[in-house]
């Protein structure tokens, strides 16, 4: 079941991309899968073990992504940032939630970044609601049905779109910056800069995918050249 629930999960992921991508699910709570390059094991020296299972199970992913593409395994270490250091010729993009990792990579040279966020389908807690949404993102959710996970919706579309637009501008940039429209009968979002952030102009959009599983909230956008 889990394996047939992996392949499910991983054909979804691939449909909310407008390019080919590899994708990868793993387990962050069974334990490491696979090695990680030298690299890698240095990145999370010192790390608590949370964290450490985290990373392993996020680099095994990124390795599943790239078979599925036909690609050598690469290694993926963290930048001084933090951020994943993508294989030269690929992007990517790496979410946890509960117990569910997912990578997507693609080696297309019209891509130039990838966002993907996972959630775990339930409310955004009361207490933040304030800090990650705008007070027209706030009127307009409450006039929806099930406002909490319309809320938690848009959180993950914050996060997809701050992780697509960061390989590009190399920004820190809180909640605020970014402005959510999203449809989700229709299974897209956009998501509005409000400010510039070089080299986006502000009001720039970037376009999103969007599906809300049984378990799972799913966002992704990719950027073309």
């Amino acid at each position: 079941m889990q394996a047939t629930g992996n392949q499910q999960l991983k054909a979804l992921v691939a449909a909310l991309f407008p390019v080919r991508v590899g994708v990868g699910v793993t387990n962050p709570l069974t334990g490491p899968e696979g090695r990680l390059f030298h690299v890698e094991q240095e990145a999370i020296r010192h790390a608590i073990p949370a964290r450490q299972r985290e990373f392993r199970a996020g680099r095994a992913a990124v390795r599943k992504a790239q078979a599925a593409l036909g690609l050598v395994a690469g290694a993926v270490p963290m930048g001084r940032d933090r951020a994943p250091v993508w294989p030269a010729g690929q992007c990517g993009s790496i979410s946890h939630a509960g117990n569910t990792c997912i990578a997507v990579v693609s080696d297309d040279p019209a891509i130039k970044a990838l966002g993907l966020d996972i959630e775990e389908r339930m409310p955004l807690p009361d207490d933040i609601l304030g800090t990650v949404l705008n007070p027209d993102e706030q009127r307009w959710i409450n006039q929806q049905p099930n406002p909490g996970l319309l809320a938690r919706l848009f959180f993950s579309a914050k996060e997809c779109a701050y992780k697509a637009q960061y390989p590009l501008s190399g920004q820190l940039f809180g909640f605020d910056t970014i402005a959510i429209t999203a449809h989700p009968p229709q299974g897209v979002f956009e998501a509005r800069f409000t400010r510039p952030v070089a080299p986006f102009a502000r009001d720039a959009q970037l376009s999103g995918r969007l599906s809300i599983t049984d378990q799972l909230i799913v966002t992704a956008i990719a950027l073309r050249t």
